[in-house]
């Protein structure tokens, strides 16, 4: 299944570079999409474009169509349980975490979805990039937390006997293909989070209707996941006293 995950992933990679971010991949090996205010403007403009031609219209449905079910996909498979033997799990998850936060770095396909989420020409296909990875945030927070209570109650238990899985005895996990150490490294180094949220609050405009229902579900998600829930409250003021600020000088 890991196998299946990786093909996956360079598809959803490809993809994106392809269909959802053209003219992108000129992107520096390695760096984060940052970028927001420009962007925000580029694709109110394309959406614009989109709806007074029928053809691309359609054109623009079939890519997201195409593009949702190959995310909703993509989660399926990062959810998917493996089963082992008790007795082979080498390695304890808080190990593993801090090997990530030690020699952490982006792996491309998440770079790719990242782009996505700040770069994509719409916004409908913004918001299924967005989704797709505020899902996979919420799909590691929930298993750290699993993992963290199985480790605290069973501090007191028999240890498991090394065993094969045809003698029914199997663990079940979970292995999100991100990691706490990826997370904290978009966090800590990175604005990555704070650009969505300013995304998301610009289609909380006039110009875009269509918009608002999906942006407020979308910005509750991320004020829900990120690691400090401070990002969409001082992207909330910083957005409102500017408001007040435009008003004031027009009055």
């Amino acid at each position: 299944m890991q196998c299946c995950l990786e093909h996956f992933q360079q598809f959803l990679s490809r993809l994106i570079t392809l269909y959802i971010t053209p003219g992108q991949g000129d992107r520096a090996e390695g760096s984060v999409v940052v970028q927001s205010g420009p962007v925000v403007s580029n694709v109110s403009q394309h959406s614009d474009h989109v709806e007074s031609c029928p053809e691309s219209a359609l054109v623009q449905r079939e890519c997201v169509a195409a593009f949702t079910a190959a995310c909703q996909l993509f989660l399926e498979c990062s959810s998917f349980p493996v089963y082992i033997a008790e007795g082979n799990l080498k390695s304890s998850p808080t190990q593993e975490e801090q090997i990530d936060s030690e020699q952490v770095r982006p792996p491309d396909w998440l770079q790719t979805l990242m782009d996505a989420c700040c770069l994509a020409g719409d916004f409908s296909l913004q918001g299924v990039a967005i989704s797709l990875l505020m899902d996979l945030v919420g799909l590691t927070q929930s298993v750290a937390m699993v993992t963290a209570e199985s480790v605290a109650s069973g501090g007191s238990s028999e240890p498991a006997q090394p065993m094969s899985p045809s003698q029914g005895r199997v663990a079940v996990v979970i292995r999100p293909p991100l990691t706490q150490g990826i997370l904290k490294y978009i966090a800590d180094k990175t604005v990555f989070f704070k650009s969505v949220a300013l995304i998301l609050w610009d289609q909380l405009s006039e110009e875009t209707p269509q918009h608002h229902q999906r942006s407020v579900e979308l910005f509750y998600q991320l004020h829900n996941l990120v690691p400090s829930s401070s990002i969409c409250e001082d992207v909330i003021s910083q957005k409102l006293m500017h408001r007040d600020k435009v008003r004031s000088e027009n009055t």
